[in-house]
């Protein structure tokens, strides 16, 4: 399979696998994966007992095209119902090979890379139930409760693999064109694999005493192609009153109906009539 290596033994458990680029305008997370990759490669990093899976372009015609997706938002498409499309679109193709992917490997722990378009701070989705062992992993922020948005946000990777039999977790990493989203991913992963016993390298600095965990309540989708922020400053986190107006979404102004925080404000040019929910409102 392109842009995928897998290492393995004879040891039959973990299985662990890394995605990184499903959003072909998240450039950062090229450098984390095949630094990993070249690494183990060169027996810089080495493995202790492994099946490890790590694909490095997940999407690679939204790379070239330097764009989130071309037709499909794959991070949308990781459910068992995409094997039976036979649509010929590149996206669902490679949705329906990483997906069969990790069904055939039955992978056990799934860390899944990603970056946001505005400014932010690190954090992970986790759910419930895998707070535990994401505390570990050197992230500040959780978000909690994101598969209570299945319904509108659809399936991305963590979700795929939290709804068969593995664990599942999902790492934004600043903006896209930060650098620091190389080193925060990197060590990141490294974490990953420590944790889980596959290598000694990692820094494993848990953080459990300093980490926010945030509860998603509610979503924004867009009305039409016309969303502009009326609030200044837009940022992930962002903490806003009750009453402030947030955006204009064509005439309708959308006000803050409590005291809230801001989750994964999209910049208004890839937001997307209907298809895409630009605000998650949190509380701690």
């Amino acid at each position: 399979m392109k842009h995928c290596y897998i290492f393995e033994s004879n040891q039959e458990w973990p299985t662990v696998s890394i995605f990184a680029w499903i959003h072909g305008d998240e450039i950062s997370w090229i450098q984390a994966a095949e630094g990993i990759v070249d690494l183990i490669n060169r027996n810089k990093i080495k493995l202790k007992k492994w099946k490890l899976i790590i694909v490095t372009r997940g999407n690679e015609e939204a790379i070239e095209a330097k764009k989130r997706y071309v037709k499909h938002n794959m991070n949308r498409l990781f459910k068992k119902d995409i094997l039976d499309n036979n649509s010929a679109d590149y996206e669902i193709q490679r949705a329906k090979e990483l997906t069969k992917l990790l069904i055939d490997m039955k992978v056990d722990y799934h860390l899944d890379l990603h970056s946001v378009s505005n400014k932010s701070t690190p954090f992970m989705f986790a759910e419930l139930e895998n707070l535990a062992f994401a505390k570990k992993l050197w992230v500040w922020k959780i978000i909690a409760w994101w598969n209570a948005m299945w319904d509108v946000v659809w399936w991305d990777t963590e979700c795929f693999v939290n709804s068969m039999w593995g664990l599942g977790f999902t790492f934004e990493a600043w903006n896209h064109n930060d650098l620091k989203c190389e080193y925060n991913s990197f060590q990141v992963c490294e974490n990953f694999l420590t944790i889980l016993d596959l290598i000694n390298d990692g820094k494993n600095n848990p953080l459990e005493d300093k980490t926010d965990i945030y509860n998603i309540t509610w979503m924004y989708v867009a009305k039409t192609e016309n969303f502009k922020y009326i609030i200044k400053n837009v940022e992930n986190f962002l903490e806003v009153s009750k009453g402030t107006p947030i955006g204009e979404d064509w005439d309708f102004i959308y006000k803050a109906n409590e005291d809230i925080t801001l989750l994964m404000p999209i910049k208004e040019d890839v937001i997307k009539k209907w298809e895409e929910a630009f605000f998650i409102w949190l509380k701690n």
